[in-house]
């Protein structure tokens, strides 16, 4: 079934696929393949991108120069030759693009595989690729057939750049780089060993041997492994190498200048004829480790097997959480699959690289990290837990977060954003609902300055009294260079942030729950009564009449509110003043009425009205993004999400669903030529008036959205949230008569059914479990292997 066809592609939910059926999307579009070992392949649709293990910024295997003309270049190409006639094309359509009407074209973009079919004048060829689940290794799996009536005779040519290990000396070292590199051929295989400088600066440089190699399932019939010789003159690009043109293969291999793989086949086939055969790319500390890696390329059908395995681990995944809903198409495809799909990558990789990420500069962001993983700790519960005690190591004595950390090279840079601690114990609370897990608590965590140690317990007291130590003039929290919203740094970092102050509330509730629970009963208290200070002071300082002020500044005024212009409303406080239940009653509805009225645009939220439309130093670097973009008055996806939770919170099911639906990629899918980036995943924000292409959007991938949006699908519109004491049944849905959800959790599979005679938006009224009703709307937890049987009805 075809879900959601917009003019470059579609939705197969069947196989978890999205079809892409031209090759001319207005961007390049990415899919990530990736192992839990930390090797990961960023492709395009049409076969660009880059490899990296563990680390992009250190650790880069391929080379791919971003920012370039035309785009998406250089990538994992295979060129095709006809010997016969001379003529030469690309199986992935770039870099040798054909005219549309001869080149047919299908890419298969899905979970951690991708496959781009072709078909060019008799030849059809396909190329699957993927990272082998054991091995910091990824596959070519290639398949060409004859279509035509007489036999054809064909030579391929891989082509991918080694890159030069680190980034920023790739990127920037011209004049070092290709005078120091070293590779080699070997009996079919190409070997890169240039030495990778993994020191600080000039001042401490640290050269180590790295290792990746290049290998074919067939003895090739030529190589190629130095770009400027594949492709000829200096003026010439991959679109008209040389070597393509002629015929004749360099087989040259260094040392110095450009190390490529590139390998040379020649193929008879008769008509109907097909051959299949495969590349590994891999890497090795050692070489010795490289050649065991690269092994793995002369086993053919272990290779199909290890693809089956990919797609069998990714089935098993999305059994965790299934719906099935009146809205099959909009809902269900984004909430079963994708959602979770871009969850799941993106708590992985966090901010690291991406299509407008280098990989250079971001590593784990603190904040980002933290929120990521409580989108996806239900599919990977033990990064889940990894990641927490090792973003809770990333806390100053003081009680401030690093704001970015490179784990491979255990550095980090930045400090003083009065928000990113915060998100700590919201983290831990929702991995603990997830799992039980609450002998996470009692681990010991070093500070990140000192190697004195903390209970992480004790590490999250420590985040709360940490931000109720710094507060203002007002006594709510102080915004530090930033919270949340990096543009809002008007300067003064004792200037109070309302954001931080519902942040606040919601970590102290948080913890005060989990404290109780544990039997913590002075830290509930103290949390309690913190929680009961900082929700007095917002209500009374930073209410303006109809939603809440952005900033209390320093000294006197306001960023936000009624009387003030640009800037009046923002989004941020207002969603989280419901989340925390600062908000309630009347004010909780009124916040988001205003929200609704000055806020809702047709592709979404905005994050504020109205936009800057100058730079202006009081209200900082938001002010220097154009009007209707990024910060400054685009729908921002992250935020928008969280209105999606705060109206299924007041249950308001109906307006939960419509903000989710503005937003869901199948909808994108429909207006792809206006959209522009992958209609399959989120992307950071979406352009809006003032700005001269209203829907545009761009950073995909990488963002909040991801992990926030599985959480509003799941724990509040659909209401299946995981609580200390069980599975809490809590719908708030558009007046559907009947849903059903599947849920596996610590280890018990529950099969829910919903039913809504009345066609109310919120409420449950009658809960059954395995047949018997029970009391409130909390399901027990179930012993590991149960099967059970939830019904509900709503009214």
């Amino acid at each position: 079934m075809e879900i959601a066809e917009g003019p470059f592609g579609y939705f197969d939910e069947e196989k978890h696929e999205y079809v892409i059926t031209r090759p001319d999307t207005p961007q390049p579009w990415y899919n990530y393949l990736i192992n839990d070992l930390g090797y990961c392949a960023l492709i395009s649709h049409t076969g660009g991108g880059t490899s990296f293990f563990l680390s992009p910024k250190d650790r880069k295997l391929l080379r791919y120069r971003f920012n370039s003309v035309p785009a998406d270049r250089p990538g994992r190409w295979l060129y095709l030759r006809d010997q016969q006639s001379g003529e030469y094309w690309s199986a992935t359509w770039s870099p040798v693009p054909k005219p549309k009407s001869e080149f047919s074209f299908r890419c298969r973009v899905g979970l951690n595989t991708q496959r781009i079919q072709a078909g060019y004048h008799g030849i059809g060829s396909q190329i699957t690729y993927f990272v082998l689940p054991d091995r910091p290794a990824e596959v070519w799996l290639v398949r060409l057939t004859n279509t035509g009536p007489s036999e054809r005779t064909l030579r391929s040519y891989s082509y991918a750049e080694f890159n030069f290990w680190g980034t920023l000396r790739d990127l920037l070292n011209l004049d070092n780089c290709p005078k120091c590199s070293r590779y080699y051929y070997d009996n079919g295989t190409i070997v890169h060993h240039s030495y990778n400088d993994v020191g600080t600066g000039l001042d401490n440089m640290v050269w180590v041997r790295q290792y990746a190699g290049f290998r074919s399932s067939h003895p090739p019939a030529g190589y190629n492994a130095e770009r400027q010789q594949f492709l000829g003159d200096i003026w010439r690009s991959e679109s008209n190498p040389r070597v393509l043109e002629t015929g004749e293969d360099t087989n040259f291999a260094g040392p110095g200048d450009w190390p490529l793989c590139g390998l040379t086949h020649q193929w008879a086939l008769p008509p109907g004829g097909s051959v299949e055969f495969a590349f590994v790319l891999a890497y090795g500390e050692t070489e010795e480790k490289l050649q065991e890696c690269l092994s793995a390329a002369d086993d053919l059908e272990g290779l199909k097997g290890a693809l089956e395995a990919v797609r069998a681990q990714w089935r098993k995944r999305l059994e965790i959480f299934h719906a099935r809903t009146p809205a099959r198409e909009d809902f269900d495809t984004c909430a079963n699959t994708w959602n979770q799909y871009n969850s799941y990558i993106t708590a992985r990789l966090s901010r690291s690289i991406s299509s407008y990420e280098w990989g250079a500069g971001r590593g784990l962001g603190f904040r980002d990290t933290l929120q990521d993983i409580m989108g996806a700790c239900h599919l990977e519960p033990g990064l889940a837990r990894e990641r927490l005690l090792l973003l809770a190591g990333c806390i100053h004595r003081d009680g401030i977060a690093l704001h970015n950390y490179f784990p491979l090279t255990r550095e980090g840079d930045g400090r003083d954003f009065y928000d990113d601690h915060l998100w700590l114990p919201l983290s831990a609370g929702q991995y603990i609902r997830e799992t039980g897990d609450t002998g996470i608590l009692g681990e010991l965590v070093a500070f990140w300055d000192t190697p004195e140690k903390q209970t992480l317990l004790e590490r999250l007291a420590l985040t709360l009294d940490t931000t109720w130590r710094l507060r203002g003039e007002h006594g709510l929290p102080q915004t530090g260079h930033a919270d949340w919203n990096d543009g809002l740094n008007p300067g003064a970092m004792e200037s109070e942030s309302v954001f931080n102050a519902m942040l606040f509330c919601a970590a102290a509730r948080e913890l005060a729950e989990l404290a109780e629970f544990i039997g913590r009963t002075e830290l509930a208290a103290l949390c309690r009564a913190r929680y009961a200070e900082i929700k007095r002071i917002v209500n009374e300082a930073a209410w303006d009449g109809a939603w809440y002020r952005r900033i209390l500044l320093k000294g006197g005024g306001y960023i936000g509110g009624q009387a003030v212009s640009p800037g009046s409303i923002f989004l941020e406080p207002q969603a989280w003043s419901v989340i925390s239940g600062v908000a309630e009653g009347e004010r909780a509805l009124a916040v988001m009425d205003s929200v609704h009225k000055y806020l809702a645009r047709e592709h979404g939220v905005a994050l504020l009205d109205p936009p800057y439309p100058d730079y202006d130093p009081r209200w900082g670097s938001i002010s220097i993004v154009l009007p209707g973009h990024k910060e400054n008055g685009s729908i921002f996806c992250h935020a928008a999400s969280w209105a999606v939770v705060a109206e299924a919170l007041l249950g308001r099911g109906g307006r939960a669903y419509d903000y989710y639906i503005r937003l869901a990629p199948t909808t994108k899918s429909r207006i792809a030529e206006v959209h522009e980036t992958e209609p399959y995943v989120y992307s950071q924000h979406i352009a809006q008036e003032p700005f001269h292409k209203v829907g545009r959007a761009r950073n995909s991938w990488l963002t909040g959205s991801a992990g926030w949006f599985v959480r509003a699908a799941q724990q509040y519109i659909l209401g299946v949230r995981p609580v200390l004491g069980g599975l809490l049944i809590e719908p708030s849905v558009p007046g559907w008569k009947e849903f059903s959800v599947t849920r596996v959790l610590r280890g018990a599979h529950y099969s829910i059914t919903v039913k809504n005679p009345s066609g109310v938006e919120h409420g449950v009224k009658c809960l059954r479990v395995d047949g018997r009703e029970i009391e409130g709307r909390t399901v027990p937890f179930a012993p590991e292997g149960s099967v059970v049987r939830v019904e509900a009805e709503m009214g």
